[in-house]
């Protein structure tokens, strides 16, 4: 996946995650990716005011949430 194509998802995945779409969110991840995101959500600021891609190298995506005086960094490998 290219640079420019990961970006456009993983800022999609952000937003819908600070509008509280976790159904929409929840499309981006595989099966594995899944049964991995109940400790982070977890961990995920509550409210959640803000999420931005920071960063978009190779096929890592660093998403940085922020929400209710905490921040919580994300870094997820995206592929087609």
């Amino acid at each position: 996946m290219d640079e420019a194509k990961l970006r456009e998802h993983a800022e999609a995945h952000a937003r819908a995650m600070a509008a509280g779409d976790l159904a929409t969110a929840s499309r981006d991840l595989t099966s594995e990716g899944r049964a991995a995101a109940g400790p982070v959500m977890a961990q995920m600021p509550s409210p959640l005011d803000a999420a931005e891609v920071s960063t978009v190298t190779d096929r890592v995506a660093l998403i940085e949430y922020e929400g209710g005086g905490k921040k919580l960094s994300v870094e997820s490998t995206w592929e087609d």
